[in-house]
């Protein structure tokens, strides 16, 4: 059975009105921005459902397979819209879908891409819903909606107790593989079933040797990794950590998750990798949020941790808030201040003649590229499938 939340109630209502009061002769665009774990996917089907019964043709879009499972599972189980497709980002027919009255892109922070502007000249629909915890971009893309719907935020949700607690935790350091892994291993019962983010594939698989190394079940996943089967054995807790870039964000759901091991970024993968632990659980009352103070966007704050702890000279230690601002503004000083090399793309002139580095290019450089490469990979894996049901079709003609 449903559970009715109070905010959800709203959205809903402000949502309709939207509808209902909009002019029929022109396309209406909502966004309904919504925390990760506060149920936009049932907020959404529970629209879809009062307008399926107007008469009106519905269809689901997301760029993940995981995404339209998810949808589809729960349509099935609380709504049952009969007249509703469920449709991927990649499709290479979307003039089939010429007919929908109404579309719902689900993670619509990808709406800004060229897959979905090849759907959009095909679908022209009475309504355009979309659906997002993050809509913004790194990329600087903008999102195009007339009207935008907001209620209580991820600060709130915890307060109300729809979401988990949280501790958050500063690795006083640079966010390698080997620290990473050595606070992993320093304390593997406080971190449980744990998910771990890194910048590069590289990076993630060698965290994942060196846990493995140290006795801790790991699994790295990758694009093109058994995705299903690694999952499966997550969640029945023969796999204790897994490691990826950004695979295990959108459509990644572990209820029982209890920490969450966030690599340096911006706001908007900062909030998608952390969310990732924030759904109520028995027995996971209070989730972990672990990053390094070479973090441009501390979760803290994004919402109020119950605890903060540093993790300073190999221990533990509690701070207030202001302090753990503090802290991670020092670290980001001496990161600043090292030597490295970077692509010539991200250099810029410096105003007194030098050369800097832009660090805002820098961390949307790198989080595009992650999506992108991860993007592709799924329009690659989409294609294959496409081009191996031909040939088993050819094989049944002949």
């Amino acid at each position: 059975m449903l559970e009715s939340r109070p905010y959800q109630e709203r959205i809903h209502e402000k949502v309709m009105g939207l509808i209902d009061d909009h002019d029929a002769e022109t396309c209406n665009t909502i966004l309904l921005e919504s925390a990760t774990g506060s149920g936009k996917t049932i907020m959404g089907l529970r629209i879809l459902k009062e307008l399926a019964a107007r008469g009106m043709k519905i269809g689901w879009i997301a760029h993940r397979k995981e995404l339209l499972s998810q949808a589809a599972r729960a349509n099935q189980d609380y709504f049952g819209i009969e007249d509703i497709r469920f449709i991927s980002l990649f499709d290479r027919n979307p003039n089939q879908y010429s007919d929908i009255d109404i579309i719902c892109i689900d993670e619509s922070q990808h709406d800004a891409t060229r897959s979905a502007a090849v759907l959009h000249e095909a679908i022209k629909p009475e309504v355009i819903l979309g659906l997002s915890a993050t809509p913004y971009r790194v990329d600087n893309a903008k999102l195009c909606f007339q009207h935008v719907v907001r209620d209580a935020g991820m600060r709130q949700l915890i307060m109300e107790n729809w979401l988990a607690q949280f501790n958050q935790y500063i690795i006083d350091d640079v966010w390698s593989p080997e620290n990473v892994a050595d606070t992993y291993c320093m304390q593997p019962e406080v971190w449980g079933k744990t998910v771990i983010y890194f910048l590069t594939i590289k990076a993630a698989k060698k965290c994942n040797r060196l846990l493995n190394e140290s006795g801790i079940i790991s699994a790295c996943i990758t694009g093109t990794s058994p995705r299903g089967k690694i999952l499966d054995s997550f969640a029945s807790g023969e796999i204790q950590v897994l490691t990826n870039v950004l695979v295990l964000t959108e459509g990644f759901d572990s209820p029982d998750l209890r920490s969450v091991f966030v690599r340096p970024g911006s706001k908007a993968p900062t909030i998608q990798m952390s969310g990732r632990a924030f759904r109520k659980h028995p027995d996971t009352p209070v989730v972990n949020v672990v990053q390094s103070g070479d973090t441009r966007f501390p979760f803290s704050r994004h919402a109020r941790p119950q605890e903060q702890w540093v993790l300073q000279e190999g221990k533990w230690r509690r701070v207030d808030i202001k302090n753990l601002h503090s802290i991670i503004a020092t670290q980001r000083q001496k990161i600043a201040k090292a030597e490295f090399s970077v692509p010539s793309f991200l250099k810029k002139a410096h105003p007194r003649g030098g050369h800097g580095i832009d660090a805002g290019a820098l961390d949307a450089a790198t989080t595009e590229a992650a999506e992108n490469a991860e993007l592709r990979e799924l329009e690659i894996e989409h294609q294959t499938k496409e081009k191996m049901k031909g040939i088993e079709n050819v094989k049944q003609i002949s």
